[in-house]
């Protein structure tokens, strides 16, 4: 019984020896893909700063206001992509962003991009605390920068309003809003059918969503999605 007791401790002490060997590799493994996770979305960061960067130097040889304009826009973009990584590469997560410190950056970033501040422009916001997967934050990142963007440009003709925002889960969908006091692009001028709109109906459906607009009182952007992903 002795004999057998000992064998029963030595095998138990091989298995948590092999255990705790398993354990430690795979430990090892998952430190190392984290690095080289980080390591990822810190060079496409590097690689949209330098394509902001290209566009911003290709603006000083333009002359015509319309591609001086398309050449921001372009770079507004950019950003919004650039801004994911960004936080993906400084968070311990490496999966989702967390969207309310994501809204009110890129929301800065086009306020200080069109000249705007908070006296001349309020922004208001109701964001869920909501951590999205990086398939979810992009399309939905840029849809917001298109209308963000176009509130800016279109809404305040004397550079005196409010901006609002609000993203909430309802059910089984996510629901995004945009919405301004302003005087807004009703849907016979040029932009309601431009390139914008267009980006975002195309955005839309990689979400599975529902896009609407409304013209009261200003105007009101919503995008319903049915296919997003929380982390």
């Amino acid at each position: 019984m002795v004999v057998g007791g000992g064998i029963g401790l030595i095998f138990l002490f091989y298995l948590f020896r092999v255990k705790s060997k398993a354990h430690a590799l795979i430990s090892q493994s998952l430190a190392e893909k984290e690095v080289l996770l980080k390591e990822i979305h810190h060079r496409v960061k590097n690689n949209l700063q330098i394509i902001s960067s290209l566009l911003n130097l290709q603006s000083r040889y333009v002359a015509d206001q319309e591609a001086i304009q398309a050449i921001n826009e372009g770079k507004s973009r950019v950003k919004a992509m650039s801004l994911i990584h960004q936080k993906l590469y400084q968070k311990d997560n490496l999966t989702g962003i967390e969207m309310p410190g994501y809204i009110a950056q890129l929301v800065e970033s086009l306020f200080e991009m069109y000249g705007f501040d908070r006296e001349q422009v309020s922004f208001k916001s109701e964001i869920e605390n909501l951590r999205l997967d990086i398939d979810t934050a992009i399309p939905l990142g840029l849809i917001l920068n298109e209308w963000v963007t176009n509130a800016l440009k279109y809404a305040f003709d004397t550079k005196q309003g409010v901006l609002y925002f609000r993203l909430f889960r309802q059910s089984d969908v996510l629901i995004a809003e945009v919405k301004d006091n302003g005087s807004g692009c009703k849907p016979t001028t040029p932009e309601s059918t431009g390139y914008g709109k267009r980006l975002v109906a195309s955005l839309a459906r990689k979400l599975d969503a529902e896009v609407s607009y409304a013209y009261e009182q200003g105007t009101t952007c919503t995008i319903t999605m049915k296919k997003f992903k929380l982390v």
